[in-house]
């Protein structure tokens, strides 16, 4: 029998905020402020369950600052038109639940989800232009002039990251 932390219940419902985050994304292509003021509300009960078993005050100001790492990588790809400000804010909530060290496989799972998706809704769109008649290339340039909203990729990707790591 396998036992849930405290902390990994939570973490459990910063997922299923997150998944509600992408499917308003999904209907709008935006993520209202109420998605990331949730998670960061999170922090808290999150923190104190990872204090109570055992993660020290050490670790816990590694994961803040993993934080304002990835919220000013976040800034930066918002100021050069890669990520929308909604999928920053959303990345920038979730970062300091995530032990520092273990940052950099959350992304790769959401960049590995977020190219899937892109594929997906890239070749839809090529399948359905064609059999308008719209007759072009279908190439990566073709998928970057989409307006594609990430929030099922970032959604997916920390689903992906809590299968491996809780338990």
């Amino acid at each position: 029998m396998v036992l849930i932390s405290g902390h990994d219940i939570g973490l459990i419902l910063v997922a299923l905020i997150v998944w509600g985050a992408a499917l308003q994304d999904l209907r709008t292509n935006t993520i209202p402020n109420i998605y990331p003021l949730l998670v960061t509300i999170m922090w808290l009960p999150v923190g104190v369950a990872a204090i109570y078993q055992g993660l020290g005050a050490q670790q816990l100001a590694m994961q803040g600052v993993g934080g304002v790492i990835v919220l000013g990588l976040g800034i930066a790809a918002f100021v050069t038109g890669l990520m929308g400000g909604g999928d920053v804010k959303l990345l920038a909530a979730q970062a300091p639940l995530i032990p520092f060290f273990d940052l950099l496989h959350l992304f790769a799972f959401i960049s590995l989800a977020g190219l899937v998706w892109a594929l997906m809704v890239g070749s839809y769109g090529y399948v359905l232009e064609r059999r308008a008649g719209v007759s072009h290339q279908f190439s990566i340039a073709h998928i970057r002039k989409m307006d594609l909203p990430y929030g099922p990729a970032i959604a997916t990707g920390l689903t992906i990251y809590l299968a491996l790591t809780i338990g």
